[in-house]
C-alpha cells in the first residue's frame, strides 16, 4: 500500500516538474501566446452571439433581428428613436415589443396577431416573420394563462381544507367535502 502511494506521488511530481519545465521554452510561449489569442477570439465571438450587433439598413430588419434575439426594451428603444420611419410595420413592431416587455396594455397585445396576419396576408411580412412574432407572442400568453390558473387553483385549495380521517364536522362542511348543491 505504501509503495504504490510513494509510486503516485513519484509520477505526480515528474509530471509537475516537465510541465514547469515545459513552460520556460521561448518555443512553448509562442504557442501559448497563440492559443490565448484563440481563446480571446472565441470569447469575443461568444459576445458576439450573446450580444448581436444587428447593423442592418432597414429599420424593419433591424427590429426584428433584435426580436430573434429577444432583446425587446431595446427594439422599443429603437422604434421610438426612429419616429419619422412610421409605417404599418412599424407600428405592428413596437405594439410588439411592449407586449413581450409587458408595458402594453392586454387588448393591444390581442390585435397584434391579427395585425401580424393580416401583414402577411399583404405580402409585407415572409413566413418566418410571422412565425416568430405569432409563437412568441402566444407562447407568452400561454405562460400567463397557465399562471393565473396555478393561482387560481391554489387560492381555491386555500379556500377549502383537503378532507381527511379524524375532522370535525365543521372541517369537513368547510372542505371540499362540504354543502356541495346538486
Amino acid at each position: 500500500m505504501k509503495i504504490k502511494v510513494i509510486s503516485i506521488i513519484m509520477v505526480l511530481v515528474i509530471l509537475l516538474t516537465a510541465c514547469v519545465s515545459n513552460k520556460n521554452k521561448p518555443e512553448n510561449n509562442a504557442e501559448n501566446d497563440d492559443r490565448q489569442k484563440e481563446v480571446t477570439t472565441n470569447i469575443k465571438e461568444t459576445e458576439l452571439e450573446r450580444f448581436p450587433v444587428c447593423n442592418q439598413e432597414n429599420l424593419s430588419e433591424r427590429a426584428f433581428c433584435l426580436i430573434e434575439n429577444k432583446l425587446y426594451s431595446q427594439v422599443e428603444e429603437l422604434l421610438s428613436a426612429n419616429d419619422k420611419e412610421k409605417d404599418k410595420v412599424i407600428s405592428v413592431l413596437s405594439t410588439y415589443a411592449s407586449c413581450m416587455s409587458t408595458s402594453a396594455l392586454p387588448d393591444e397585445c390581442g390585435k397584434v396577431s391579427e395585425s401580424v396576419l393580416y401583414l402577411h396576408d399583404k405580402n409585407i411580412l415572409d413566413n418566418n416573420q410571422k412565425l416568430l412574432l405569432i409563437t412568441t407572442l402566444e407562447n407568452k400568453r400561454i405562460a400567463e394563462l397557465e399562471e393565473k390558473q396555478n393561482r387560481s387553483l391554489k387560492e381555491y385549495n386555500d379556500k377549502y381544507f383537503v378532507p381527511e380521517i379524524g375532522m370535525s364536522a365543521e372541517k369537513v362542511l368547510e372542505s371540499t367535502w362540504g354543502n356541495h348543491r346538486r
